[in-house]
């Protein structure tokens, strides 16, 4: 079995199957001097088709308010400056876990959608059977354009 696979070449298994692979490079020294996303910043990720992912970032604190029970959705609108309506948007709610639960709000469901150009819907959906009111909550929005 070959444990030091050169960069491009074949890999063999301890079953003795083999594994053709290609060499992967990134630009610059992309592992060494990661990119740290501010808010508000962009990051642009050359990919193998030629077309680029741009990454677009937001940290905002989030008051939704009530959010009644069965499923039902409450959004807030915040300005991605960039985003456009197609983008695929990440959201994370980065309030500590310990609030979240003791407001009753633990499996509460986040996500984003582009809505317009610049704007990001974040929706809370509420599974319970009861109305939720919701405290301020921070979250980082990341939109993602060229996929």
């Amino acid at each position: 079995m070959q444990t030091n696979a050169p960069a491009g070449g074949e890999f063999v298994d301890q079953f003795n199957r083999a594994t053709t692979f290609g060499q992967i490079t990134l630009p610059g020294s992309a592992l060494a001097n990661p990119v740290v996303l501010s808010n508000g910043g962009s990051v642009t990720i050359p990919n193998v088709t030629g077309t680029a992912l741009v990454a677009l970032n937001l940290s905002a604190n989030i008051t939704f308010g009530a959010c009644a029970g069965n499923g039902a959705v409450t959004a807030s609108s915040q300005t991605v400056t960039g985003a456009a309506v197609g983008d695929s948007v990440i959201v994370t709610c980065t309030t500590n876990r310990t609030t979240l639960t003791a407001g009753g709000t633990s499996n509460i469901l986040f996500d984003g959608v582009v809505t317009a150009a610049n704007t990001v819907s974040v929706r809370a959906h509420n599974p319970h059977n009861n109305s939720i009111t919701l405290p301020a909550l921070d979250f980082d929005i990341i939109v993602l354009k060229g996929i």
